[in-house]
């Protein structure tokens, strides 16, 4: 399988797995649930490591991103030559085909984000 995606290509995507929902909102729609905090409240669970994810771009009409989660909230993110390293622990990817020459951070990943990158690292 290639990593990238090409005109033409389909994807199937289950949209419903990362449903999330406004703490808010949900307290005013079922009352009887408990919510604490701000953070958003997602049907089954939060994206996590390797998840592919599927979203828009700021107009959704002319796209969508499909990215692979690498990083999430309070991670820290570094990349030496195409190496991800995750809190300074090598990243397993048996998915990448080739590795770029690409470095970059430390980052630390915000509360409520993710760190997200395509397969196709040299073109993504």
């Amino acid at each position: 399988m290639e990593p990238t995606l090409h005109d033409a290509d389909y994807l199937r995507a289950n949209k419903l797995i990362y449903l999330r929902f406004n703490p808010e909102s949900l307290k005013k729609w079922l009352p009887f649930i408990n919510v604490e905090g701000e953070a958003p409240v997602f049907a089954c669970h939060p994206p996590s490591q390797r998840d592919l994810v599927i979203f828009s771009r700021e107009n959704p009409a002319t796209g969508y991103f499909v990215k692979r989660v690498v990083g999430e909230a309070g991670d820290l993110v570094k990349i030496r030559r195409g190496q991800i390293f995750i809190n300074g622990t090598a990243l397993d990817e048996p998915y990448i085909t080739a590795l770029s020459k690409d470095s970059s951070g430390p980052a630390l990943v915000p509360t409520q984000s993710y760190y997200v990158l395509g397969d196709n690292r040299s073109a993504s």
